[in-house]
C-alpha cells in the first residue's frame, strides 16, 4: 500500500485518480481549495488548502510515500474566468508542492504535464507545464511525468458548440489529436505512482481525429448538422495579445488554441475508451 498526497484532487482527473488509488488499496490525502469542491471525494483524508499559499500546506506531506499533482489553472472555455494566468498558478503552486515533498522526505513525485509542452515556449499554458516538469526532473526525487494529449472531460464543449450552432475550428480544422478518457488516464497515473522508476509517459486515446472530425462526431451523437465554421488562426493570436493585461487566463488560453489549430498532438495509444462513447454517455445523462 502506498500513502499518496493528491493535489488537484477536486478536478475531473484528480477525482478519478483518487478513486482508482482507493480501489487499488492505497491511502490518499486529497488537497482541495474548499469544502464545497471536496464534496463526494472518496479520499482517506481531505485537507482544505491552497497550494499557492505554502503556510496552509504545512505537514501535508508528512508520512506520505508519493506526491501526485494534476494541479493547474483551468482550461475551461469559460471566458468569464479571466485571471490569473497559467504562469501565475501552475509554476508557483507545483514548486510549493515539490518543496513540500522534499522537506518531508517523500521519495517520489508524479506530475501530469501535457504532450509537447517543451516545444512551444511562447505558449504560456505549455511553457508552464514544461517548467514544472523540468523542476520535477531536476529535484533529485524519483519521478513520473505523464504527458496526455488532452482528456475527455474537457470535450463536453463539443456538444455545447454543436447544440448552440457555434461549432468552430481554428484554422482549417485538419490538425490531429487523440484525447484520452479520464478513467484511462487515471489508471496510467496510478501505475506511475506505484512504480519506483523515473519515467516520462506520453498518453493518448485509441482513435486519432482532426479537430473538425471531433465536432462532426459530436454532431452525429446529437443527430444534428455540424455547421462548422473556420476561424483564421490570426484571430486567437490577436485576442491573446489584446487580452494579456485585462484577462491573462483568456490571453493564455487563446494562445494555446492557436497552437492546437496549427499543430498535431498525437501520443501513443494508452487508452481504451472512445470519444464517441463518452459523448453518447453525456447525452444520455
Amino acid at each position: 500500500m502506498k500513502r499518496v498526497l493528491v493535489a488537484g484532487a477536486s478536478g475531473f482527473l484528480g477525482r478519478e485518480v483518487v478513486r482508482v488509488l482507493q480501489s487499488r488499496g492505497h491511502w490518499t490525502r486529497a488537497i482541495c481549495r474548499s469544502s464545497a469542491r471536496a464534496q463526494g471525494l472518496p479520499a482517506s483524508e481531505i485537507l482544505i488548502a491552497d497550494a499557492l499559499h505554502p503556510d496552509g500546506l504545512k505537514g501535508a506531506a508528512n508520512g506520505v510515500d508519493v506526491v501526485f499533482s494534476c494541479l493547474g489553472q483551468t482550461v475551461s472555455p469559460d471566458l468569464f474566468i479571466m485571471r490569473p494566468g497559467y504562469l501565475a498558478v501552475d509554476i508557483p503552486a507545483n514548486r510549493n508542492l515539490l518543496k513540500l515533498a522534499k522537506d518531508a522526505g517523500v521519495q517520489r513525485f508524479v506530475y501530469v504535464s501535457v504532450l509537447h509542452a517543451d516545444r512551444f515556449p511562447q505558449v504560456a499554458y505549455l511553457y508552464a507545464h514544461a517548467q514544472v516538469a523540468a523542476a520535477v526532473k531536476s529535484s533529485g526525487l524519483s519521478y513520473g511525468i505523464i504527458e496526455p494529449t488532452g482528456f475527455f472531460s474537457h470535450f463536453k464543449v463539443l456538444l455545447d458548440l454543436v447544440e448552440s450552432n457555434r461549432a468552430v475550428v481554428f484554422g482549417n480544422g485538419n490538425s490531429k489529436t487523440n484525447p484520452i478518457h479520464d478513467e484511462d488516464l487515471a489508471g496510467i497515473c496510478a501505475d506511475a505512482i506505484e512504480t519506483g522508476d523515473s519515467e516520462v509517459v506520453s498518453a493518448g486515446g485509441p482513435s486519432v481525429y482532426t479537430r473538425r472530425e471531433m465536432l462532426e462526431r459530436a454532431a452525429e451523437v446529437l443527430g444534428k448538422p455540424a455547421n462548422i465554421r473556420e476561424v483564421p488562426l490570426w484571430i486567437p493570436g490577436v485576442i491573446s495579445r489584446l487580452a494579456k493585461w485585462p484577462a491573462p487566463r483568456v490571453a493564455d488560453l487563446m494562445g494555446f488554441l492557436q497552437i492546437l489549430g496549427a499543430e498535431d498532438f498525437v501520443a501513443p495509444c494508452m487508452g481504451k475508451r472512445t470519444l464517441e462513447d463518452h459523448l453518447r454517455s453525456l447525452t444520455a445523462k
